[in-house]
């Protein structure tokens, strides 16, 4: 599946996966299907696959990288993939999805002409088995038109998912993934970037089909990663550390945002099945919030209370 001989290689895609036989199969069937003439190779990240994963990756000529389950963070395993990667622009790509256009792989990696741009994202589009609110926040946030961004000023307009986003491998061998951060690594890459005022590129029609179904346990421990992390950029990257009550409160103000979607929502489809599942990831998207954010927090006090003593 390595589109390569001596040519030097322009591309690296790198899948993450664990566990992910029917995905990396459907994956690489719409890979042969990208009008992509520069030369590439597709290397697989496994974490501990015990299916047929890296069978099939084996049997289609992949590069193959393991890593150890217990050793794995988000930015660990894109750190051990660039050590290995040989192409100039690394892109990014999860096992469970799919580009939905043939020229997928032309589209995010045009924008790199510009030196100056050191990443490129495209679009997520959720599939029939996402919850419909989830849906309805990457509508809003995936926009129709693409944009650069430039400059820490952007950074509110920032929406890198690594599950469909390219790099220049150049700028990720000097700045690495941050490997403690258990979620949002990808942000926070980004924000790096937008503070050095180099620029990012969001490329609407370089759409991905995300296939996660939706689970409340699953979303739940998401998002206790998502306000661990985001607490966790909050600190490292603005200085910023809250107190319990203004946790409590942002998370309640975003909360009631978001509820004017959850309304929307119900008026235009009336689907009252359709209600329990928005309300369920309501739930479990607040609920774990609150929780990974306090997390934090409570980390946050016992580091630097130990900080203070070593001091004195």
């Amino acid at each position: 599946m390595m589109k390569a001989t001596s040519t030097k290689l322009y591309v690296s895609i790198i899948i993450r996966a664990k566990n992910e036989e029917k995905g990396i199969m459907n994956l690489l069937k719409y890979f042969k299907k990208q009008k992509f003439d520069k030369p590439y190779e597709i290397i697989l990240l496994d974490s501990g696959s015990t299916d047929c994963t890296i069978e099939i990756a084996r049997k289609n000529n992949l590069r193959i990288i393991e890593i150890p389950p217990e050793d794995f963070t988000y930015g660990y395993a894109l750190n051990t993939g660039i050590k290995y990667a040989q192409g100039e622009i690394i892109v990014f790509i999860s096992a469970h999805t799919y580009p939905l256009t043939s020229y997928w792989l032309k589209k995010l990696t045009i924008p790199f002409i510009d030196n100056d741009i050191k990443c490129v994202y495209g679009k997520l589009v959720g599939n029939k088995c996402m919850n419909p609110f989830e849906d309805l926040i990457w509508k809003n946030i995936y926009t129709s038109k693409s944009k650069t961004l430039f400059g820490i000023s952007d950074y509110d307009k920032l929406a890198i998912s690594n599950s469909n986003a390219a790099y220049r491998k150049t700028y990720l061998i000097k700045n690495h993934f941050d490997e403690k951060i258990p979620f949002s690594e990808d942000l926070l890459m980004g924000l790096r970037i937008l503070r050095e005022n180099f620029k990012i590129e969001y490329i609407n029609n370089a759409m991905i089909f995300h296939t996660h179904p939706y689970k409340f346990r699953n979303n739940f421990l998401i998002n206790v990663k998502i306000g661990y992390s985001i607490e966790y950029i909050n600190c490292l990257f603005f200085n910023q550390n809250r107190s319990i009550i203004s946790i409590f409160y942002r998370c309640f103000k975003k909360s009631l945002f978001d509820s004017l979607n959850f309304f929307k929502w119900f008026f235009i489809h009336k689907s009252y099945l359709g209600i329990l599942k928005l309300i369920s990831y309501f739930i479990s998207r607040f609920a774990g919030n609150i929780i990974g954010k306090v997390h934090f927090f409570n980390q946050y006090i016992i580091l630097t209370s130990r900080r203070k003593k070593n001091e004195h």
